[in-house]
């Protein structure tokens, strides 16, 4: 693949442009980014973070390898497209199953993951898209007839009308059965702190944020293989 731009000076010259970079005398745009990211690896990060998405992925192998290489926290992500942080081999390899369809639901996990792992996280907007996430998969099992149905519904449904579901995974409960479990499960997810009407709206902190991700890459998984399904009447 080659790189959409077509000298290094006007690659480095947009960069420039968007991370408010100023040319130094006598030097080129190039020289000037660089002496620029030497005295501030904030900015250096957020050069190689933008430079991905502009030269749409084009080096995007060599640079993972210098990370992997010298051990960064960070990585190129799925997309080619930016950085983000590198998380355990299993956690990774969850997401990666849950989002490994090409539909709305596997959208949705990609926001939410790039919002909690990407160089610039965005707890709640990582929130949203976790909850619409789950929304989309439990819907067509749980609510068919209502498209429009939220995740504090689901539950509802889920909590109030157990019997009319089967879930794969049992529970040592003698008060709730597995998929009133499994309602409450998804509480812990529902409502988003930072939504008007919660009572109290606040910013949801990164490590919230992250676990409701985590949460909802599992209940996707578990949806995507089956484990959750409707009782024929």
């Amino acid at each position: 693949m080659d790189s959409p731009w077509r000298t290094e000076e006007s690659l480095a010259k947009e960069l420039a442009r968007t991370l408010l970079i100023e040319k130094l005398a006598r030097y080129s745009w190039t020289t000037s980014v660089l002496f620029a990211c030497r005295r501030d690896e904030e900015l250096f990060l957020d050069a190689l973070d933008h430079t991905l998405l502009l030269v749409d992925g084009y080096g995007s192998d060599d640079l993972q390898h210098i990370l992997t290489t010298g051990q960064s926290v960070w990585e190129v992500n799925e997309r080619r497209d930016g950085l983000r942080r590198r998380v355990p081999r299993t956690e990774q390899a969850a997401y990666d199953e849950a989002a490994s369809a090409d539909d709305d639901i596997s959208n949705d996990l990609r926001e939410a993951w790039s919002k909690v792992y990407g160089l610039h996280p965005d707890p709640s907007d990582a929130w949203g898209h976790a909850i619409r996430a789950v929304e989309r998969a439990l819907g067509p099992i749980v609510t068919p007839n209502d498209n429009g149905a939220n995740l504090g519904s689901i539950a509802g449904e889920l909590g109030g009308q157990s019997s009319r579901f089967a879930f794969g995974l049992a529970t040592s409960s003698k008060n709730l059965s597995n998929v009133e479990t499994l309602a409450h499960m998804l509480r812990l997810m529902w409502p988003n702190p930072d939504r008007h009407g919660t009572g109290n709206p606040r910013t949801p902190s990164l490590a919230e944020a992250k676990y409701v991700v985590q949460l909802a890459v599992l209940v996707v998984g578990w949806v995507r293989s089956g484990a959750l399904t409707r009782r024929s009447r």
